[in-house]
Parts: structure tokens; sequence; C-alpha cells
């Protein structure tokens, strides 16, 4: 802004002010009267924690600004993500036991009670299994999940167990092909627990393969984690940010978002309107 004469001239504008002693935005309208111009603002806050920041509460605003719906939502995604992080890290802390695990397989016979002990102590499901498919051993985790006993899971081919009966013939396949190739992957299934086809529990299972010292394929040491938390979170997440990309569109103040090199990523129809500029 040069000078005044460019606020009178603009008076159909949206404006976004900043007070310099504390950083609080303001977004609004500016009107003239006679000799005089009027400001009609209200705090531009993307954030909860700025109400008490501000002395500000959520009564503070009109019952039809629709900072109330915005706020809560943007809340919402933050839990939404703190739980999708705090999932992350307990995966990233899963894998490097893993790591951990096929390390020590490397190692000599007699570290083999040790490997035991720290895999059966886990409370993933972990199995190891033959280049032929077939498991040798499992822990107690894994017994859980698929409902049966060590002395009956030894000898079973894992892509023919109970848990794996609800993939294609299609899916089993290419699962065989993946393992066929004795290299690391991940895949992720779906096991149904009850009578609709929607009830039940997301796995990932980690194949990592056990080389022996002359550098032989041994076969697979397979984990298996519950991801059911991580997958209600991403879809929780998908859902909030639908539900704000909704709020953003119906929105009647014009709102744009940009990146972090200052380019325009988002306006809303509202601020066309305003403002009367087009998309292009």
């Amino acid at each position: 802004i040069r000078d005044w004469q460019d606020i009178w001239q603009r008076t159909d504008a949206l404006w976004i002010f900043q007070i310099k002693h504390n950083g609080l935005k303001l977004r609004g309208q500016i009107y003239s009267k006679g000799k005089f111009i009027h400001l009609l603002v209200t705090p531009w806050l993307n954030d909860l924690a700025e109400l008490s920041r501000y002395g500000l509460n959520l009564s503070d605003f009109p019952i039809h600004d629709p900072i109330h719906d915005l706020l809560l939502l943007k809340q919402a995604e933050k839990i939404a993500l703190d739980d999708a992080r705090k999932i992350n890290q307990e995966l990233l802390h899963e894998r490097a036991l893993l790591k951990e695990l096929n390390q020590k397989l490397e190692l000599r016979e007699k570290h083999a009670k040790e490997l035991a002990e720290i895999i059966s102590k886990s409370n993933s499901g972990v199995c190891i299994i033959r280049t032929d498919s077939c498991i040798t051993w499992a822990n107690t985790a894994f017994e859980r999940q698929t409902g049966m006993q060590l002395d009956r899971l030894i000898g079973q081919d894992l892509l023919e167990l109970p848990i794996f009966k609800h993939e294609s013939p299609i899916k089993r396949q290419q699962l065989q092909a993946q393992m066929d190739e004795q290299a690391a992957f991940d895949v992720e299934i779906f096991v149904h627990k009850g009578p609709q086809e929607s009830h039940g529990e997301w796995y990932e299972i980690n194949f990592q393969p056990l080389i022996d010292s002359p550098g032989q394929f041994k076969g697979y040491l397979a984990f298996f984690r519950n991801i059911t938390e991580k997958k209600a979170a991403t879809m929780e997440l998908l859902r909030l940010s639908a539900d704000l990309g909704s709020i953003f569109e119906l929105c009647p103040d014009g709102l744009i978002a940009f990146d972090r090199n200052h380019q325009l990523t988002y306006a809303n129809p509202a601020l066309f309107t305003l403002t009367g500029l087009t998309a292009e």
C-alpha cells in the first residue's frame, strides 16, 4: 500500500492486517462512510493454541464465523497426525528389532538360543520359513495371530494358513512369486474375523531373506505386525481432510494458501467472487 488513496480505491477487497507488537493477524473488509474509513475485521487464526496466546475464546467470534469449525477441525487433524506419527515411530522400532534379529540369525549356532529368546518376547508375530515356504519355527505372538499351536504350524505352508484363506488365488500367486525372488519385501493383508466382510484386522508382513555364511538362501524371517490402528488413523485423516476441504469451498470468506516458496496453491470460490479475479 503506497498511500490512503490505495485503500479508498479497494474498499470492496478482502484485507489481512498484522499487529506489529504481538503478530496477531486480522482479516476482513474496509468500507468508507463520508470522510471516514471503517474496518470490519476478525482475528485470523490457524490453531486453537493461538486463542490463549492472544487472550481470546471461541465465544469472541460471531456464531456464523466458520473459524469455529475450522479451528476444531485443525485440532482434530493435528491429533490424527500425532497418532499417525506415533504409530510410525512404533513401526520404525519394530523394523529395527527385525533388522537386529536378522543379523543375529547370521551368527554361529551358539547364538541361536539368544535369538529365539528375543523373538519369543516380541509382541508381533514372527515365523521362520524354509525355501519351500513351510514354517520351521514361530513365536507365541504368531500362534495367537493364527489361532494355531506351534506343533500344528510346523511344516505348514505359510500361504495355506487360515489367515490367507480370504486372499484371492492371484494374490497368493503374486506372494509366492515375490518369495521366489529371495529378496526382502513387504505386503499387507486383511484377516477376516467375524461374520461380516468388514470385520477383521490389517497386518503388514515384512519378509527378510535368511542368508547363511557361504551366501546361500535358506528361507525367510517373516514379521507380522498388526496395523489396524494405523489404517484407521489414515482413514480418519483422509476424512478430516475432506471435511476441511468442504468448509473451505463453502466458506463465504475468501481463502488462499501458499507453499514455502510463496507460490499460490489454493484459492476458494469466495475469493474469486470477492476480488473479481479468475483462476487463470
